[in-house]
């Protein structure tokens, strides 16, 4: 903390205002004419002036610097060439292969036959039909009332109906998975047969 000030000859221009010297040791810098006396009285060892640590902040004169590096190499990284470059088309037999579709599809017959399983002794499970239980929405009307996370999260955090008592079920992450992809089936339009 400064806590005064002395010229060359060593006379004293004046104390800093409000400061007095503990008796700690002192140090001097030259400004000018004059040299500004400092003193760690009252600070923590390794503490500077604001009661922070000298490594957590940089001396002044550096952190203009650091914040302009800091933000040209953001805007920089930000308007890269690279980033816009256009990508180049892909091999048409790569993107021909419907690897997701197959598995969607073997996803969805397997949730097929769970919901054949454990849903259809109430629910009508199919695109048309009448649920055995008139109580039971039939599968393709749920699938319009709600969407397809929500059903999920249902399935995985057990079923609340308001069609009256429904069994408990307790489905596996896969059969969730299947499941799901079978009612997704469902929303999409029917394919007619070739």
């Amino acid at each position: 903390m400064v806590i005064g000030h002395l010229q060359d000859d060593g006379r004293r221009l004046g104390p800093s205002p409000g400061r007095r010297h503990s008796g700690a040791p002192l140090r001097g810098r030259r400004l000018g004419s004059a040299t500004e006396v400092t003193s760690d009285a009252g600070l923590d060892p390794g503490q500077g002036a604001a009661g922070r640590s000298g490594s957590e902040w940089p001396p002044l004169g550096e952190f203009p610097m650091m914040f302009r590096l800091l933000t040209m190499s953001a805007l920089a990284a930000c308007s890269a060439p690279a980033a816009s470059a256009p990508m180049p088309p892909m091999d048409p037999r790569v993107t021909a292969i419907p690897i997701r579709q197959d598995l969607e599809g073997e996803a969805a017959a397997r949730g097929r036959a769970l919901a054949l399983a454990s849903c259809a002794g109430c629910h009508a499970v199919g695109r048309s039909g009448a649920s055995p239980l008139p109580a039971a929405p039939p599968f393709r009307a749920i699938v319009r009332r709600r969407s397809i996370d929500s059903l999920a999260n249902s399935f995985a955090e057990g079923l609340v109906t308001d069609h009256g008592p429904m069994p408990a079920y307790t489905f596996r992450a896969s059969e969730i998975d299947d499941l799901t992809a079978y009612l997704e089936a469902l929303q999409a339009p029917a394919r007619r047969p070739r």
